[in-house]
């Protein structure tokens, strides 16, 4: 919508297009980088190395 609006405002199209993709590479790119935390999290709880879990894969006594 800010696109649009700024575009209706005069805006250079071609520039306004180009910052938007790059905007938009950005968040996927920190989207794909927290999904990989995410799943070396899930993973190491998997083997039971990750948090709240000793080695040997049995849940922590509270």
């Amino acid at each position: 919508m800010l696109l649009h609006d700024l575009r209706q405002r005069g805006g250079d199209a071609p520039r306004l297009d180009e910052a938007a993709a790059r905007l938009f590479a950005d968040d996927c790119a920190a989207a794909a980088d927290i999904l990989a935390g995410v799943q070396r999290d899930l993973a190491a709880d998997e083997v039971g190395d990750g948090p709240g879990r000793p080695t040997g894969g049995a849940p922590a006594a509270p």
